[in-house]
């Protein structure tokens, strides 16, 4: 029988891992206080054609924009932190989109400040 694991992933470096860690323990202890164990069954099955999760966004505007709407991150990231990270990424969203040459964008922001 498989055995419950957490498995973090981070694909982007630049990910500010106290926040992404904050949420992930929020989330867990959530599912504890709420005896919910309807995910264990979700992330058991071995494959994605049988995963009954939804694809990740396909971009920072589409995930900001889900992120910014969760009631679940509102009430687990204090107000001062909640609000000048979205204001940031919004700022990173509008150059980005201002950008004409958008590998090099990416390029510019991401990888040379990592």
């Amino acid at each position: 029988s498989a055995v419950p694991k957490i498995e973090i992933r981070s694909a982007d470096a630049c990910c500010n891992p106290y926040i992404a860690f904050k949420l992930i323990l929020a989330a867990g202890m959530e599912g504890i206080k709420s005896g919910d164990c309807s995910l264990m069954e979700k992330t058991m099955k071995n494959s994605r054609e049988h995963s009954e999760f939804q694809p990740l966004p396909s971009s920072l505007a589409e995930a900001a924009a889900i992120a910014e709407n969760s009631d679940f991150v509102k009430k687990n990231l204090p107000e001062e932190i909640y609000s000048k990270f979205f204001k940031h990424t919004a700022n990173i969203i509008s150059l980005y989109n201002l950008a004409d040459n958008k590998e090099l964008f990416e390029e510019n922001t991401y990888f040379k400040f990592v």
